[in-house]
């Protein structure tokens, strides 16, 4: 079999038999028995949360009644399915690839990008041309959503946002001004999340669940939809995305070992050194591996000479190495060096976890220790009374980012 890589579709991975798919759809069950309706869920780049919002579309969509047993037949849910399986219409929102240079442009861009969803959503359950019409006369993503909410009033709506923060992280690292045009009180990103609020209310959605990476955002998201629960540090959701060892274990099974089944405990050992490590809450006993990096390591093998990938990590999902150190840079800057070369030096750091930002305040000690953990720099390693130990989670982080990391402070 292959493994999954570069695909977040669903129903293209689960009808194709030759794609190996590792079963997350038993947290469809304890989100649903979570009993919260507006969830926020944060993890690091490349951790499989596209593909997990996708399974949640897939499985609440009620176009998808009729394809519920070739969709999910073989998984935890289909033979456990809850009650509200197909019972919704799906919202999908993602705000990836927003231009950040010019601040027009980006509300320019974040409103065409909300428009083409919502446009979406009315030919997707077969509204009329004219409402969709009705859309293009709208330039403020506000009007949008509400004009939106008006026309689906008697709809039943599971919303979900994935990348929530994607853009707004890049305008932060580039320009606080124009973030906080964009993200305070009047901005267009909050009065857009205020509607959202006001639909949950009134009944038209129903559900809610937003991914992302960074809390930073989350603060003025919030001030316009404070009814969002973050569970990204509860330990039920530890395992929700990602790989756990029995997960990975089960892609080498099927995907590599039968091609090349010499050197097995050298190839456990590199892909735990490389690519494991991280722990999402203090008393989570699993530690786990980034999906994507295994699934990337284990497609490129070259399964005939039964030899390593030339390079241990797809250069091409690295993360842009000048926004990074932009974002290195809010708040006092001489603090966040400090904090950084002691974990180059000492190999960890103590602090506390940030549930959110509040972007108006002072940017301190905890708040640059949040970010850090938050795109996956460093990780839980364990308590300590108060205080949690952090510490760098694996080799790729340290050859990728703190290699890169040590030099910059060298040279400032």
């Amino acid at each position: 079999m292959k493994v999954i890589y570069g695909d977040s579709n669903y129903k293209k991975v689960i009808t194709d038999k030759e794609l190996l798919y590792i079963d997350k759809t038993k947290y469809i069950e304890v989100l649903e028995d979570y009993k919260r309706s507006n969830i926020m869920f944060l993890r690091p780049r490349r951790f499989g949360k596209s593909l997990f919002v996708s399974t949640l579309w897939h499985y609440y969509d009620e176009r998808f009644t009729d394809e519920f047993d070739e969709l999910f037949g073989d998984t935890y849910i289909g033979a456990n399915p809850t009650k509200l399986k197909n019972s919704y219409r799906v919202l999908f929102l993602e705000f990836s690839g927003i231009d950040i240079d010019d601040l027009k442009i980006t509300h320019f861009n974040f409103t065409n990008k909300i428009r083409d969803y919502l446009q979406t959503y009315l030919e997707n359950y077969n509204y009329s041309k004219e409402e969709m019409k009705a859309l293009n006369e709208l330039k403020e993503p506000q009007d949008l959503m509400s004009r939106f909410f008006k026309i689906t009033k008697n709809d039943t709506i599971y919303l979900l946002i994935d990348e929530y923060d994607h853009f707004a992280n890049g305008l932060l690292a580039y320009s606080i001004n124009n973030y906080a045009k964009v993200l305070s009180k009047g901005g267009f990103v909050r009065t857009f999340y205020e509607t959202i609020k006001t639909a949950t209310m009134t009944g038209v959605v129903h559900k809610v669940f937003i991914t992302g990476v960074t809390p930073i955002t989350l603060d003025s998201l919030s001030s316009g939809f404070n009814i969002v629960d973050n569970i990204s540090t509860n330990i039920e959701f530890n395992e929700m995305v990602g790989f756990n060892f029995e997960e990975v274990d089960n892609s080498l099974k099927s995907c590599l070992f039968p091609y090349c089944d010499e050197n097995k405990e050298k190839i456990y050992q590199d892909i735990k050194d490389w690519y494991n490590g991280y722990l999402f809450n203090t008393k989570a006993k699993t530690r786990m591996y980034n999906a994507t990096l295994v699934n990337y390591f284990i497609s490129n093998f070259n399964k005939k000479s039964c030899t390593y990938p030339k390079n241990m990590l797809d250069v091409n999902i690295a993360s842009d190495y000048r926004t990074i150190m932009k974002l290195f840079y809010i708040g006092d800057s001489e603090q966040n060096n400090e904090i950084l070369k002691t974990i180059i030096q000492k190999g960890e750091i103590r602090g506390f976890l940030k549930d959110r930002y509040d972007i108006e305040k002072e940017f301190g000690y905890d708040d640059f220790v949040t970010l850090l953990y938050s795109m996956g720099f460093i990780t839980i390693k364990k308590s300590s009374f108060d205080k949690i130990i952090f510490e760098v989670p694996n080799y790729i982080i340290t050859h990728l980012y703190f290699n890169y990391f040590a030099k910059e402070l060298e040279k400032r």
